[in-house]
């Protein structure tokens, strides 16, 4: 029972830890113990695992961004912002 406590109380971290080791993980070099620890807070902290998702987003949005791709908005969504820009003025 000792050796349990001891095991679950190596596995568990902090939001802030977690925070830290989805960010690790993204980067590509986070270790199986590191993956553990993140899977076992993920499955207790709701939050934690949402920005976990966000942070995925965000980190493809980017890596997209920065590829060199040439991303264009078409002519209709320019317009449409542009008249609600000019309804806000």
């Amino acid at each position: 029972m000792e050796e349990e406590n001891k095991i679950s109380k190596k596995l568990k971290v902090s939001c802030s830890d977690a925070a830290l080791l989805t960010t690790i993980k993204q980067a590509g070099d986070i270790t199986l113990y590191q993956r553990i620890q993140l899977y076992n807070h993920n499955l207790g902290c709701s939050l934690c695992k949402l920005w976990g998702k966000h942070s995925e987003n965000i980190t493809t949005v980017l890596k997209s961004a920065l590829s060199g791709e040439n991303h264009t908005m078409s002519e209709d969504k320019k317009n449409a912002i542009k008249k609600n820009l000019d309804e806000l003025s």
